[in-house]
């Protein structure tokens, strides 16, 4: 007779934000999510390898599949045993998880020997487990445990002291162990040791070492890091992972303006210029090619000969002429050449801007919980809810990923894990990609939910979408994006979006809205439209944006300099707004373009619509967010206007 019971199991690996979030460049962010996908997927197979397959009742409930390229930082399992065997299963899947990510270090390193390396890297990930008994209570009370004693765990954090390093005493010259991490840090995370680094490199050849003499770290030659950067072991793992590429914000604020090159001349003209930026060989072959186009002048072969500084990585920065500087190109033969070619093609790119988008699904403890289901979901068939929901979630993120990453799209996903996103858009597509993103959510994951019988209720996400220059540094805009993510979370109340602009110079707008306020309409992103409505007309030169100066200023002086919102009670002036609103697009009308009574309806509602639905709620000031709005619909119509593009802010 055996003990055999039902378990529920769960495993987390963190930490996530950071690991994912601490990054320099966008192959950084990219790999961190790959990373955490595949110790999570070894986690998942090392648990079916461990169940027996005659076992009807062994399950992986989430996430639905394996296969998916973006998995969650955790999985949720159901299985039958004995106490013992669950131990023991949990302590072989921790045991995989960590041997992978010590393989996945080894591959990056190789068989460089790099003092406090093996330390760094066993030391950062915190692998958490747990399982339940699913008694007669059920499923449902069997999850809340769990999740309860996951929340416990966690709150208690063990930690182990770094000693790897040992400094001389200057009198008795012997080497005494330091406790802690002593030395220069790693640029990208900022608290351990950087143990790799890149000098400075100086135009006759030679470098300049950026290293404490604390850390004995290993110098990289090459370009994987940047001149003057230091990695530690995490985040040179980061960098080094697959050797994957993945798109930067230069290429990706860049993809629609090389997409418009029609010239048959100018396309070659590109490819060659990429080209000076290989080795050596291929620099020779661009230039010859080059030279028969009558674009540059003889070469001098020999004088190639001595130099070692060869940039080898075209950077879609190059195609930016301000960043034809000996700094980003430290060889003078392909920084001369670079400068001779690049003008012919600079009037293709002009655009700066980015967008990174990053949203998530709304009170998904309640969903996952049952709070928000129908019955008999909601209390005694959570289970099957989970299975379900699980699916649909990753359906919904293996599709968000495949419509962003096109060509037509102009963007690259980061991480899809079903109710979570991030990732990269071209300025072109960025109303038409949030827009089909919502409506996919709701034809993936919302009416199957409603249509099955599950939930009344709408499932809704809420998300952060931050506009940025590519000289931006990338960590303060994944900072931004969190909060604005944060913002549309929890000022505007969920089902919300907010946007931030980063402009160069420092200025920042800003706006929050409500997807939609009438709950009843079918359309689920109208705010979001009315904004893309008044960029398009801008663009389009129908209309001056002069009206949104001249109501700023007005605006400034009903409610003062803090903006303080209009107090609706006062109908008179409220009405006394909407009417100044329609006067002054009225004489922003533009005399040289053919402006349709409808195009003047299509922005009064837009702009009279963004005016009513400017404060989601209490917290969210009216009249600052209305102002906001209009000023990024100005700016992104300046930023997509080709006339307008060389003014940067």
């Amino acid at each position: 007779m055996t003990n055999n019971k039902n378990y529920l199991f769960l495993l987390t690996i963190s930490p996530v934000q950071s690991f994912i979030a601490q990054a320099r460049k966008t192959q950084d962010l990219y790999a961190g999510s790959q990373i955490l996908s595949e110790l999570v997927k070894t986690g998942m197979k090392t648990f079916d390898e461990n169940i027996s397959h005659s076992d009807k009742e062994h399950n992986i409930i989430f996430p639905s599949s394996i296969d998916s390229d973006s998995l969650p930082n955790r999985f949720i399992a159901k299985f039958e045993g004995t106490a013992t065997e669950a131990k023991g299963k949990g302590e072989k899947i921790e045991e995989a998880v960590r041997k992978r990510w010590k393989k996945i270090a080894k591959d990056a390193v190789g068989n460089q020997s790099v003092t406090g390396f093996d330390d760094q890297i066993e030391q950062h990930l915190d692998i958490h487990w747990a399982f339940e008994e699913i008694t007669k209570e059920g499923y449902k009370t069997a999850y809340k445990k769990l999740e309860s004693l996951i929340g416990a765990i966690k709150n208690v954090r063990p930690f182990e002291q770094y000693n790897y390093q040992y400094v001389e005493d200057s009198h008795t010259k012997e080497k005494n162990l330091i406790v802690g991490e002593q030395g220069r840090k790693c640029s990208i995370d900022g608290q351990n040791n950087a143990l790799f680094f890149r000098g400075i490199e100086r135009e006759d050849g030679t470098t300049r070492e950026k290293l404490n003499h604390l850390t004995n770290g290993k110098h990289i030659g090459g370009f994987l890091l940047e001149q003057g950067e230091g990695l530690s072991a995490v985040s040179y793992v980061k960098r080094k992972y697959k050797d994957e590429t993945f798109p930067s914000t230069a290429q990706i604020a860049l993809m629609q303006a090389e997409k418009d090159i029609e010239d048959e001349k100018d396309i070659d003209l590109l490819k060659c210029y990429k080209k000076l930026f290989g080795n050596k060989d291929n620099f020779i072959k661009s230039c010859f090619e080059l030279i028969q186009k009558n674009v540059v002048q003889e070469l001098h072969i020999s004088d190639l000969e001595d130099n070692k500084n060869w940039l080898e990585n075209f950077d879609y920065q190059l195609l930016y002429e301000e960043n034809l500087v000996i700094k980003s190109i430290a060889n003078p033969q392909q920084l001369r050449v670079a400068k001779l070619v690049l003008p012919k093609l600079k009037r293709y790119f002009k655009q700066k801007y980015y967008a990174l988008i990053i949203f998530d699904g709304d009170k998904m403890g309640k969903w996952l919980s049952g709070d928000s289901l129908e019955e008999p979901y909601k209390s005694t068939e959570l289970q099957t809810f989970h299975k379900e929901f699980s699916g649909l979630l990753a359906k919904f993120g293996k599709e968000a990923t495949e419509y962003i990453n096109t060509d037509k799209h102009n963007g690259r996903t980061v991480y899809a894990g079903g109710d979570d996103y991030l990732g990269f858009v071209n300025l072109e597509c960025l109303f038409d990609v949030m827009s089909n993103l919502r409506i996919k959510f709701e034809e993936l994951v919302g009416k199957p939910l409603r249509d099955k019988g599950f939930t009344t209720k709408n499932i809704t996400f809420s998300a952060g979408i931050v506009v940025a220059s590519y000289k931006m540094p990338l960590s303060e805009v994944l900072k931004k994006a969190r909060e604005v993510e944060k913002i549309a979370k929890n000022k505007a109340d969920r089902n919300a979006f907010a946007i931030s602009v980063m402009k160069s110079s420092g200025e920042i707008q800003q706006a929050t809205f409500k997807w939609y306020n009438d709950e009843s309409a079918s359309e689920t992103s109208s705010n979001w439209k009315y904004l893309q409505k008044i960029t398009d007309l801008l663009r389009e030169e129908k209309f001056s944006n002069k009206f949104i100066s001249s109501l700023s200023k007005e605006l400034y002086q009903l409610t003062g300099t803090d903006l303080g919102s209009i107090d609706e009670e006062h109908e008179q002036l409220e009405e006394a707004v909407k009417c100044e609103i329609k006067r002054l697009l009225k004489r922003a009308k533009s005399t040289s373009k053919n402006v349709s009574d409808t195009d003047l309806s299509d922005i009064e509602n837009a702009v009279l619509s963004l005016w009513e639905n400017a404060n989601p709620t209490i917290s969210v000031n009216k009249v600052e967010n209305f102002i906001h709005s209009l000023h990024i619909a100005d700016f992104l119509h300046r930023k997509l206007n080709k006339n307008h593009q060389q003014n940067e802010n």
